[in-house]
């Protein structure tokens, strides 16, 4: 009865862990591949395809591939070959990094996931140094996003991170267009950034598949650290807070890159439907 106490209790806390510390991280990566295809999609319409390539696709691109190599390296893996910008009209395909790793190395199994969302971590972290180089907005300038019992369980909790978001794009705004650092030139530059990166932090069904895989190995991982630790006193508990204090920290990022790629969608799509009015004039 005590091992099978233990166990329960170890599954339970074990799947908390899951939901917060990866709950926020994968719907923000849902979301924000949905938000990116949607742009590129709306810039494909509005630039045509040649257009968009050359001014924002083989940025986004080198920025996308770049993430992937990155993550490779730091997990160990070896990388073969690595195009920054190479379409390819065949497979739809505008560019690539070959890497390969050991198999039976739990380090580079775990590197795959890491490797495979790159890009969304990435992204979002150069969007918000964007805010940071541009109009001297730091973290400490925006309202703590909190992913916890609380919040998950009472829809307060929910409504007021819906707050906070709005507030937050409240604040940005503000920077932007009326803060002592606003500028002309400052304001072209992030929104050409952001469409840039929005259109590259959105992840293909390869990187999918790899990330799948790391996936499976960092949730192996985390039971096998809960079994050899349940047993220590609060010792779990403390875990999950510490690192739900990053998760939060990383869901403010997200949060704001999904604001911006939300505003960036309206506006290009705002320009389409006038392209399309004009073009529609006899």
């Amino acid at each position: 009865m005590e091992i099978g106490h233990y166990l329960k209790i170890t599954f339970v806390v074990f799947l908390e862990q899951l939901l917060f510390f990866f709950g926020p991280v994968l719907a923000f990566t849902l979301l924000m591949t949905l938000l990116s295809r949607a742009i590129e999609k709306t810039a494909l319409s509005l630039l045509g395809t040649k257009a968009y390539l050359i001014i924002f696709g083989w940025l986004g691109t080198a920025f996308h591939e770049l993430s992937h190599a990155l993550f490779a390296l730091l997990f160990g893996h070896k990388i073969d070959e690595i195009q920054l910008f190479k379409p390819d009209k065949e497979t739809g395909s505008l560019g690539y990094v070959s890497h390969r790793y050991h198999p039976r190395n739990w380090y580079h199994q775990l590197g795959n996931f890491f490797i495979g969302i790159g890009p969304v971590i990435v992204g979002t972290a150069l969007l918000f140094l964007l805010f940071y180089l541009l109009f001297g907005i730091g973290i400490g300038d925006l309202p703590p996003f909190r992913f916890d019992d609380a919040t998950i369980q009472t829809g307060d909790g929910l409504i007021t991170q819906i707050q906070l978001s709005v507030q937050s794009l409240q604040y940005l705004f503000n920077e932007v267009f009326k803060g002592p650092q606003s500028s002309w030139w400052r304001i072209a530059l992030l929104l050409y950034c952001s469409i840039t990166l929005g259109s590259s932090i959105t992840l293909s069904r390869s990187d999918v598949n790899t990330a799948f895989w790391g996936f499976l190995m960092l949730i192996f991982l985390l039971l096998l650290f809960n079994l050899a630790t349940g047993w220590i006193d609060g010792f779990p508990d403390m875990v999950l807070r510490t690192i739900s204090v990053i998760i939060s920290l990383f869901s403010t990022l997200m949060i704001i890159a999904l604001l911006v790629n939300i505003v960036m969608l309206g506006i290009m799509a705002l320009l389409l439907m006038l392209k399309r009015a004009i073009a529609s004039r006899p």
